[in-house]
């Protein structure tokens, strides 16, 4: 939506935005839109820092309409504006574009003085969505507490686009990045269910059992069978979250699962176990939880017989 404006009519626009009358920088920032050319976009970023609001709503929206010639220069103006004000304008017209270019701009952000760059910056990187989440997942682990949780709330705020990338990093190497993915995913819910589900059975070891962690937290029903069949997974982690995970749903269909699992090799298995048969509280697993209560290991004793407390207390 270019037009061809000649030196004179570009120094009047010039001298509209010197203008001290709002209403005639915005005429200015306006026909500026329409030039749409290298020297007008420059001349609009720099009307991102005007005093008036309305003045910069026009000349992000002017720069929206211009589209892909706008972003690298709007990222140069990011990583060098000193303008509270140009930065937000900038962040929020490199949202409205979803270009995933501006991923790690935004992110850095998320480090702004300024609170209303932090959240114009956090609603961008929420716009541009999938591409964005996996750059997102590395913020977790920034020195920073108060940019980790930032991060961390953008990508909750992301909902369903961000739970690939961060099923992906439960297997991260990075501990920070393992926590805050775990912690996201329980915030997100139900949308992060099947991702989940798919890891449980088609991940890796890590992966599987922190699946089987976050599955338990978030409590879906869905989850109840995948987990059952995890009890008899080779690695020894992935049955102990699974059974922990059984109980924290507490869905009564594990309870055959459950007790079975009392009698595993590994100690922390037959102890989770034994925990989550007290939470279903279920008192037909009375008998097995009394054996249980026998058990070589101190552990597993003590919470079979906790659970055992806990169910005859509820008869």
């Amino acid at each position: 939506m270019s037009a061809e404006v000649d030196e004179e009519g570009l120094a009047g626009i010039e001298r509209g935005l010197a203008s001290e009358d709002p209403g005639t920088r915005q005429v200015a920032v306006r026909s500026l839109g329409n030039i749409g050319d290298s020297e007008a976009i420059g001349l609009l970023i720099t009307c991102l820092q005007d005093d008036y609001d309305r003045v910069r709503w026009d000349a992000a929206d002017a720069l929206l309409d211009i589209g892909d010639p706008v972003v690298e220069p709007l990222l140069r103006s990011l990583d060098t504006e000193r303008n509270k004000y140009a930065r937000a304008e900038a962040a929020g017209v490199l949202g409205r574009m979803k270009d995933a270019r501006a991923t790690e701009a935004l992110i850095e952000c998320l480090k702004d003085d300024d609170g209303n760059v932090r959240w114009i910056a956090r609603v961008a990187l929420v716009e541009i969505g999938e591409p964005a989440a996996l750059p997102l997942v590395g913020a977790l682990d920034d020195g920073s507490m108060r940019v980790r949780k930032r991060a961390l709330k953008t990508l909750v705020q992301m909902d369903k686009a961000a739970t690939r990338a961060l099923v992906r990093s439960l297997d991260d190497d990075r501990l920070r990045v393992r926590q805050g993915a775990l912690e996201a995913l329980e915030t997100i819910g139900e949308p992060a269910v099947l991702a989940l589900l798919r890891t449980l059975e088609t991940g890796n070891p890590r992966a599987r059992w922190r699946a089987a962690e976050a599955l338990g937290r978030i409590g879906d029903v869905r989850a109840v069978a995948p987990l059952i069949r995890a009890l008899h997974d080779d690695t020894q982690d992935v049955r102990w979250k699974a059974a922990v995970a059984l109980g924290m749903i507490g869905d009564k269909r594990a309870e055959e699962a459950l007790i079975t699992a009392l009698g595993d090799r590994e100690k922390y298995v037959r102890q989770g176990a034994a925990r989550s048969l007290g939470m279903l509280g279920e008192t037909t697993a009375i008998e097995a939880l009394s054996r249980a209560a026998e058990d070589d290991d101190p552990d597993v004793r003590e919470a079979a017989k906790r659970s055992l407390k806990r169910l005859r207390f509820s008869i």
